[in-house]
This record gives structure tokens, sequence and C-alpha cells, in this order.
């Protein structure tokens, strides 16, 4: 009896083709297609290949429709999550601190910080600071200023500058090819001839 003769016979005999089977596919976002039972907690996930299926392995995958698989064990599904919009908000918020200050805003800053401190004091107090001490507030503001055109103009002369020093060709040397010679005044026989027409060329 031959092998796919065997497999007919116990076919009928449990009434199931195995055609008929079929599992639940999905694919992550970098395009690989998972294959399981159905995608509930506690179900086995597999990697499809063309050759074998493939036990997922532990750790976090997200899927094309933005959920978040969860594997704990190699090959079983703990959840299926939706993917938490409060990162990405966190990230846009992190992403938004970093930004640099323009001169505007920094000087409309500098100009309502003013604004406070005049507001703050009585009349008398502003008699009493002298003069010297606004000079100084108002000249470490204008360095603040200055410095940015500085920057610019330091970076504008390191720019203009080449990044390396071009490179120069370096031939090779050339090898001396140093041949011995051994027994030549020995007749030479036919193998001798072969060997050095082959090694002359």
């Amino acid at each position: 009896m031959k092998a796919t003769e065997m497999i007919k016979q116990v076919k009928n005999l449990l009434g199931v083709e195995l055609s008929d089977i079929q599992l639940a596919e999905l694919k992550l976002e970098n395009g690989t297609v998972l294959e399981a039972d159905a995608f509930e907690s506690g179900k086995e996930v597999f990697i499809k290949t063309e050759d074998e299926n493939v036990a997922l392995p532990v750790g976090e995958y997200e899927l094309e429709d933005s959920r978040v698989l969860v594997v704990e064990e190699e090959g079983m599904i703990k959840e299926i999550k939706a993917q938490e919009e409060e990162e990405e908000e966190k990230e846009e918020e992190d992403k938004e601190e970093m930004s640099y200050v323009t001169r505007e805003e920094f000087r409309k800053e500098m100009d309502e910080l003013k604004d406070m401190v005049e507001k703050m004091m009585s009349p008398k107090d502003k008699e009493e600071m002298s003069s010297q001490i606004l000079e100084e507030v108002s000249l470490a503001v204008t360095e603040v200023l200055n410095s940015d055109a500085e920057e610019k103009e330091i970076l504008k002369e390191e720019l203009s500058q080449p990044a390396a020093e071009p490179l120069k060709h370096n031939p090779e040397e050339k090898k001396n090819n140093f041949k011995v010679k051994f027994a030549q005044n020995r007749t030479k026989s036919t193998l001798d001839r072969v060997m050095e027409t082959i090694s002359n060329k």
C-alpha cells in the first residue's frame, strides 16, 4: 500500500479533509504573516513561512491595524490590545519641549520679564536702583542676542572649509620577479620544456 492511499484511508476514517482546516491570518506592520487557530488569548501563534510554521518569539508585535500582539511564552498569545495613544502624545510633547527658542520669542519673554520687575518695584525702589544695574542687565541681554549672530558667523566659516584633505594616489611599487634556475646545464626533457613554457607565460 502506498503512502497516499494510506492517507486517503485515514481521511475517510476520520471524515475530515485536511484542506478544510484553515487558520486565521494576520499581518504585522512589517508585512510578516502570522497564523493561528484564532487570534485570542491563550491560542498558539506561528510565523507563516514557505517550508514550515515557526513559533512566534516572546515580545510585543504591532499589527497592520495598529493593535499590539503580546507574546509572553514562545508561540502563545497573551493578549491583543489597542495601541496606546498616550505614548504618542508624550513623544510629541517631548519633541515640542526640545525645540529651540527663536529670537523674537526670546525678546518677547525678556520684555515681559522687565515689565513684571518694574511692576513689582515701588517708586522708592526704582529711585534706589542705580542706573548701573539697569545698564548691566541690558548689556547681558544684548550679549545673548549678539552671540546668536556670532555663532552663525562661526558656523559659516566652519562650513566653508573643506571637510577633509583630498586623497593622493599612491601607486603600488613594482615587484621584482626573481627567478631561480636549478640545473641549467642539464639536458632538458619534454616535461622540462612544457613546464618552462607554462612558467614563462
